[in-house]
């Protein structure tokens, strides 16, 4: 029989307050400020990125990412950014020729 790949998902650790979806083409994204803010101007402590599509690469030092530097996103992997300069930070831009996305959950 073959191997199956298994995935631990951990929900509810932390209060979940927004989200949002973001195309990443050959320009760089980053995260939207506004999404990742509260109503009460506190920010997001973490945040979960599903990538979906195409592979991506990302950092979350400052610098830019290009399509052959930075740290390589696939389809269907799910990075948790812990932190709230972390995630001010993350910048993503496509590694191939297809477009990937990012679906976004912030939580305090």
């Amino acid at each position: 029989m073959g191997k199956t790949n298994k995935v631990n998902i951990i929900a509810g650790l932390h209060k979940v307050f927004n989200y949002e979806s973001i195309a990443v083409s050959t320009t760089i994204v980053s995260l939207t400020a506004s999404k990742y803010t509260d109503t009460d101007g506190d920010m997001a402590k973490r945040c979960v990125i599903k990538v979906e599509n195409g592979q991506l690469r990302y950092r979350m030092d400052g610098e830019n990412p290009t399509a052959t530097e930075g740290m390589l996103l696939n389809p269907m992997d799910i990075l948790v950014i812990l932190g709230t300069q972390n995630i001010e930070n993350f910048r993503a831009i496509r590694k191939t020729s297809t477009d990937s996305k990012i679906f976004v959950q912030y939580e305090i």
